[in-house]
């Protein structure tokens, strides 16, 4: 069963793919990725709670970019 959401979701799409081209749309994809990724990084190198600085806490010595201590 397709509910109406899906189909308003869908139609959304077909209208925005046709709007950009393939290279735009790959560009955006890309860079909403890569912004994800990046805040992502961010937080949980730059994290002072325990558990997570625990967790990363080699890798951020590794690093040597983000000092803990």
């Amino acid at each position: 069963m397709v509910t109406s959401t899906t189909v308003l979701l869908k139609s959304a799409r077909l209208r925005l793919d046709s709007l950009l081209s393939e290279e735009l749309s790959f560009y955006l994809k890309s860079t909403a990725f890569m912004t994800v990724v990046g805040a992502l990084l961010y937080l949980s190198l730059a994290a002072d709670y325990p558990a997570v600085h625990d967790a990363m806490h080699d890798f951020r010595h590794v690093l040597a970019i983000v000092p803990c201590h």
